[in-house]
């Protein structure tokens, strides 16, 4: 029976109502320990299963935390049959990670995406509830996984529970909802220890409700004999121990009240990672104790053995065992385990016994900790990989073999995305070794992890220094950390370090057809400026890269130089094909990357709606896979497209997210994406003076290069004009200029021209705006044609030209209407009255589609193609049951009722006219 916690039943009451009827919903109970998560979890779960509710359980171990997806499997344990209804990938990758096939290495958050879809399957069957105790002790693959999947839940009948300490960071839940547990009210904690000490006097009674605080397992620990025994020897002192310290204490006592053989058995099991019985038992007989040992706990409740399994009442039962323990004691249990520890699935535990046992160095043991990381890596379960380099680090005899170990264990965490734990373990290992090599992957893990989080940039030019040294017998080595630094000055404004790894990279031997053409080739924009000029080599390379395997760090890099070269269709389709792969073979991780280039390709092609279906799906999963540099990059784009909008309070929004991190991250692309869309925003709103001021000041700081401030020039030499100082145009002309000359694209021609209208008057003014417009034929970019058209109108009626005026002004109103720039057709529309004309608002199937939020978009742009629900799921990282519920929405928001209706709608136009 459960007291005192009517509001907490209450909300989880409210979980599963929402799964028996069709939603999803995800709680975190956090609390400290024993103040009744697992209770709730419990009573939760008899609730569940009483009114039809299928329950799946599973709960963290802490001596398992370093066992890739253990607590999964063991959530998943009764419906690993289901696993082959999954999608190939997904379904391969879950076996993979669960050790039943020798599944090809998968990316990590495809786990995650087989946990969503295989949760999804379940749910098929009815409502399902999952819980997770423990949660701060789940390895890092399985909480990865668990918490991926759980961000994703929305229409497929599940309620997934998880308990945890209030240690956020040992389960890093932000995002999910979060029910705190705190102590009992004083009428329940008097109820409940009424219960377990009913003879108890007033004074001792007053004397543990003051000290628990409300805490029931506290309350029904301290209720016992131990109690008195402490308060008649004048040792229970009022709030002086911590609470979990005192709860520690009252299991300490009833431990060492137990037979000396029955302590052995229990230490036992407290240092086993299995938790099977016949594990424990057997381990307990080399130390020359017999299974009946055991009885004593069970009867006093410490531990229940329940056919093969052995589980202990408490978390804290275990942790006061081993705390209690002394050294040679823990040593004796762990050799035990590990000596029968015979199976062939056991050879990994076996390892991290021995582990345990180790006093000093010992080879053997950490040559196997090295064989159970490799298998860790072939499931990749990459924090288990990380704590057991680690661990066969700290056990090496030779020197040079724990640096090698060091730094593997810096790399994997880095990829688990664990950057304090890499930069550490970097920072050890770079102290213990001169070797060049390693010492250049060391500098290589602080450089790449210290940019990732966005907390210093002081790495890099250690990174160069470190590169150096191998260039001459390592080429490849060096190429990918001078490649990889070029691309990160690039984003941040590093012009003087970016040419020194420029420099470097021109000295190895090139290839005419691998990837370092890419480095030097965005490095020659660092050396010569902005933008790289050899385009001819670029064109090739891009040719080639769409025949053959390239790696996806080279592939966003060229994405990044054709964006800067103004090809949009060619950076969508490169971009494009990236995101396909990424979704066709699970790479997750790099999906974020391939969906921003993507956005700002259709950003300038015009197709503002696609921009922001592929935005807001750049930004759900960078933040779910916690790239947080990327995350702030999707929302400098998404600012701006919100900026062509005119939707002032949107872009705004998105600005201050990326304006407001840290030093590095102010410099890195995402504010200067920012600082484009508020002074487009102010341009819009006829604000000039602030887009002057800010572009001004923009233009020589370290974003003055970058692409956005350039995309820029056209917006700075606009303002100029309409505040009559054409004189403060004359820099960004120039540097347009340059950039138009140097790229050959019809649509850049056509901007340059517009501004050479605003700089002149009279005839030269028209011949530059027909010239604009003609250009803008060959190249459709609605949104910059729009503008060219709105300036010409304007230029029309000061000349009393209205009849033509009005063509070109109603022109730009559809123009700006057709891609949602509603600010911009506004003003269209002002001119145009003042002309004598007016017009009517657009209407049709764009207007329907801009119902649709941009994931509803995704789907039922997927669904038209014929494609099935579990096809588009994987797809996009969704559940088959969520597709279904966005086409459900979507459905009546476009008028048709079936999918084949919707194969007859144009959604590809209704795209681009939205």
């Amino acid at each position: 029976m459960l007291y005192g916690r009517s509001e907490e039943q209450r909300e989880l009451g409210r979980l599963l109502a929402d799964a028996r009827s069709g939603r999803s919903s995800v709680l975190v109970l956090r609390g400290e320990p024993g103040v009744g998560k697992t209770a709730l979890l419990e009573h939760t779960g008899r609730t569940a299963a009483d009114t039809g509710l299928r329950v799946l359980r599973g709960v963290g171990v802490e001596t398992e935390a370093e066992l890739p997806f253990a607590a999964l499997h063991l959530l998943f344990r009764s419906v690993l049959d289901r696993i082959g209804t999954l999608p190939g990938p997904q379904a391969s990758g879950l076996r993979g990670a669960f050790g039943l096939d020798a599944a090809p290495r998968a990316d990590r958050f495809l786990i995650g995406l087989a946990v969503l879809t295989l949760l999804s399957e379940l749910a098929e069957d009815g409502p399902l509830l999952c819980l997770v105790d423990d949660a701060q002790w789940l390895d890092t693959a399985s909480a990865e996984a668990l918490l991926f999947a759980a961000r994703r839940l929305e229409a497929e009948g599940v309620a997934l529970v998880f308990a945890a300490r209030d240690e956020h960071s040992a389960f890093p839940s932000a995002g999910l909802p979060e029910l705190r547990l705190h102590g009992l009210d004083q009428e329940s904690s008097s109820v409940l220890l009424a219960e377990h000490a009913p003879d108890m006097p007033a004074r001792l009674r007053d004397a543990v409700l003051a000290e628990t605080g409300g805490n029931p397992l506290a309350l029904i620990e301290l209720a016992g004999r131990g109690v008195a025994d402490s308060a008649a020897a004048g040792v229970f002192g009022l709030g002086v121990l911590p609470l979990p310290q005192r709860i520690q204490d009252a299991y300490r006592k009833r431990i060492d009240a137990l037979p000396v053989e029955t302590r052995t058995v229990l230490l036992v099991a407290a240092c086993d990672d299995t938790g099977r019985l016949d594990v424990v038992l057997r381990a307990a007989a080399t130390l020359w104790v017999e299974p009946a040992a055991l009885a004593p706990a069970e009867r006093v409740g410490l531990v229940t053995a329940r056919g093969q399994a052995i589980e202990f009442r408490h978390p804290l039962v275990r942790t006061a065992l081993r705390q209690g323990a002394v050294l040679s004691e823990r040593l004796a249990a762990h050799r035990a385990l590990a000596r029968v520890l015979d199976g062939e699935q056991d050879v990994d535990l076996r390892a991290w016994q021995y582990a345990a046992a180790a006093t000093g160095p010992d080879e053997p043991t950490a040559s196997a900790l090295e064989r159970a990381a490799e298998r860790a890596r072939d499931r990749s379960g990459y924090g288990a990989v990380a704590a057991a380099y680690g661990r066969a680090a700290a056990l090496s005899v030779d020197p040079v073999a724990k640096v090698r170990r060091l730094a593997v264990a810096a790399e994997a965490s880095a990829y688990a995305g664990d950057v304090d734990q890499a930069r550490a373990l970097a920072a050890v290992a770079i102290r213990e070794t001169t070797d060049p090599l390693m010492v250049a992957r060391l500098a290589y893990v602080r450089a790449t992890t210290q940019f990732r989080d966005g907390t210093d940039d002081s790495a890099f030019p250690d990174l160069v220094d470190a590169v150096v040294p191998i260039m001459a017998e390592h080429p490849r080595v060096a190429d990918g950390m001078l490649a990889e630094t070029i691309q990160y000055c690039w984003l941040v404004g590093e012009a003087d370090l970016g040419r020194r790894a420029t420099e470097l990279l021109s000295r190895l031997s090139p290839d005419a057809d691998g990837p370092m053409q890419l480095g030097q080739l965005l490095g020659s924009g660092l050396t010569v400026g902005w933008p790289p000029g050899d385009l001819e080599r670029l064109r090739v390379w891009a040719e080639r890269a769409e025949t053959r395997e390239v790696s996806f760090s080279h592939r966003s890099m060229l994405a990044a130089l054709l964006l800067l070269t103004g090809d949009y269709r060619r950076t969508y389709h490169q971009a494009a094909r990236m995101a396909a792969d990424c979704r066709t073979h699970g790479v997750v991780g790099w999906l974020p990357l391939s969906l921003i280039y993507q956005s700002v390709a259709q950003l300038f092609a015009g197709l503002h709606r696609d921009a922001l279906v592929s935005a807001t799906e750049a930004l759900r999963i960078a933040r779910d896979t916690r790239q947080h540099h990327r995350a702030v990059h999707v929302h400098g784009v998404l600012a701006y497209v919100a900026a062509r909008r005119g939707a002032e309070d949107e872009c705004r929004a998105h600005a201050n997210e990326c304006l407001l991190g840290t030093e590095l991250l102010r410099r890195a692309p995402g504010p200067s994406w920012a600082h484009a869309a508020l002074s487009l925003l102010d341009l819009g709103a006829g604000r000039y003076a602030a887009v002057l001021d800010r572009l001004e000041a923009l233009f020589t700081g370290p974003l003055g290069y970058q692409l956005p401030i350039t995309r820029s020039m056209p917006d700075w030499i606009e303002a100029a004009v309409r505040l009559g100082r054409p004189d403060r145009a004359a820099e960004p002309l120039a540097r347009l200029m340059a950039w138009v000359e140097h790229i050959g694209q019809d649509w850049a021609d056509a901007v340059l021209a517009r501004c050479r209208g605003l700089l002149t008057d009279g005839p030269a003014a028209e011949e530059s705006y027909l010239a604009a417009l003609a250009l803008h034929g060959r190249d459709d970019c609605p949104f910059e044609r729009g503008r060219t058209e709105l300036v010409y109108g304007e230029w029309l009626r000061r000349q009393r030209r209205r009849a033509e005026a009005r063509t070109q002004l109603g022109r730009a109103v559809e123009a700006f209407e057709r891609v949602q720039a509603m600010a911009w057709a506004d003003r269209a529309r002002t001119e145009l009255r003042a002309t004598g004309q007016t017009l009517a608002p657009a209407s049709g199937a764009a207007n329907r589609l801009n119902q649709l939020t941009p994931q509803e978009l995704q789907v039922v742009r997927l669904a038209a193609t014929g494609v099935t629900n579990r096809e588009i799921a994987a797809q996009l990282f969704l559940s088959p049951k969520t597709v279904s519920y966005h086409l459900y929405n979507a459905f009546p928001k476009l008028g048709v009722a079936t999918r084949t209706e919707l194969a007859r709608l144009d959604l590809d136009t209704a795209a681009r006219q939205a």
